[in-house]
């Protein structure tokens, strides 16, 4: 139930106004004893939808036209369709700005592939506080120093970015030598449709809402004067060393991070039927999830989404291909860059069940192409043994898949 509506709350009515209070609730219909009779009638029955059109929170409410009702979440989360109508009036007026003025293509949620594999499986896109209420399992991509500060209310939201590349994906995408944190090793981009703006009590979030100097509002109005030119910018920002001399650290250049890393939020969950995209960095990613989950229309390879055009200090694969040759596999990885300081690992099942690990370090840093960063490994079976499955793992990070019956 709304917990802005309780028993023995005052309403007002909208014929003269007339003050009521609730005597009866549940979740779709309201019972109000009035303190007055209103067509001869001293106790009415109302459809909660009611709420902003024909019942009221406050007396002064009672006048006030239907688009300044639509900004306020306590009158919208009712579902009222004359609120609703204005309220996505204002949404659609945000949308078409972002548009026509910064190319926005949709909402930006980037997760690990295995939390990829969790939500589609799930059918639905979870906000931090509930993954962890259900003790579900997910790789973790979050700065642990930002989330320690973030505030409760933050993490019952599911959280979006208006662009890609932000700072923080630049700063934890990729398969890192370490592993270190913050650290989100295979990125998936799900690219969610504009339409979702129209859900209830979503929020826009002005910068990182991690941050306390961000402003989060619930009004679409407030969101409109973000400064959007500054959320949308990217490309490299430059330290100011005077400011680092003045402060002790560059105060311009966290604002623009900050805001770079701007969000809309939803409340709770959100369903996969949203997503217009499913985007992977690379080819070999792909396949993957083909493999694991089956061809999907919403697949698309988009480096474009990603960082993997720049100079990082990361690794993934950019391809693989893994067949039968004769009575031996030929396996090729092609790697993003030099595949050297990363380990590697071949793990093999058997139609028994059974496990076998063949280290591939040392070859691949010897024998790899130096130019193109591809190596080609050659396994020939024991006799007899029948393999059903072959995974190749960077650093301890699934990244290559074969599957007897299926094609890579």
């Amino acid at each position: 139930m709304k917990n802005t509506l309780y028993v023995g709350r005052n309403l007002y009515h909208r014929n003269g106004p007339t003050l009521g209070c609730i005597t009866g609730l549940d979740e779709s219909m309201i019972t109000i004893e009035l303190s007055q009779e209103i067509a001869s009638k001293k106790v009415l029955r109302l459809p909660i939808t009611h709420m902003g059109e024909w019942l009221f929170f406050e007396h002064d409410d009672v006048g006030q036209p239907v688009d300044t009702l639509a900004r306020r979440p306590e009158y919208v989360q009712f579902g009222n369709e004359i609120i609703l109508k204005a309220r996505f009036k204002l949404q659609r007026a945000l949308i078409k700005l972002l548009k026509d003025r910064y190319q926005f293509d949709g909402f930006h949620h980037y997760t690990d592939f295995g939390n990829f594999l969790s939500i589609m499986d799930m059918g639905k896109l979870l906000c931090r506080s509930k993954v962890k209420r259900m003790g579900l399992p997910f790789t973790d991509s979050a700065d642990q120093d930002v989330i320690g500060q973030t505030a409760t209310e933050v993490m019952d939201y599911v959280r979006f970015y208006y662009k890609e590349k932000t700072p923080t994906l630049f700063r934890n995408e990729g398969i890192k030598r370490l592993n270190d944190d913050p650290h989100m090793p295979i990125p998936v981009l799900l690219l969610f449709d504009e339409a979702i703006i129209e859900h209830p009590n979503v929020a826009f979030a002005n910068g990182c809402g991690g941050s306390r100097r961000v402003n989060i509002t619930t009004n679409v109005e407030e969101a409109l004067a973000f400064d959007w030119s500054g959320i949308f910018e990217r490309g490299p920002i430059l330290t100011d060393e005077y400011q680092i001399m003045a402060y002790g650290r560059d105060v311009e250049k966290e604002a623009k991070i900050r805001k770079r890393n701007a969000e809309f939020l939803v409340p709770e969950e959100i369903g996969v039927e949203y997503i217009k995209q499913i985007v992977f960095r690379s080819e070999a990613d792909r396949k993957r999830a083909i493999l694991l989950l089956g061809d999907n229309p919403l697949y698309v390879v988009n480096k474009e989404k990603f960082n993997s055009n720049q100079k990082m200090e990361r690794n993934y694969l950019e391809n693989y291909a893994i067949y039968m040759n004769g009575e031996q596999f030929e396996i090729t990885l092609q790697f993003h860059a030099k595949p050297q300081e990363y380990s590697h690992r071949l793990v093999l099942k058997d139609a028994h069940g059974q496990e076998e690990l063949i280290e591939l370090t040392d070859r691949i840093c010897m024998e790899s192409d130096s130019v193109h960063n591809r190596y080609t490994y050659y396994l020939t079976p024991a006799e007899g043994r029948k393999i059903a499955r072959i995974e190749y793992f960077m650093n301890d990070i699934p990244s290559a898949l074969w599957r007897e019956n299926q094609h890579d």
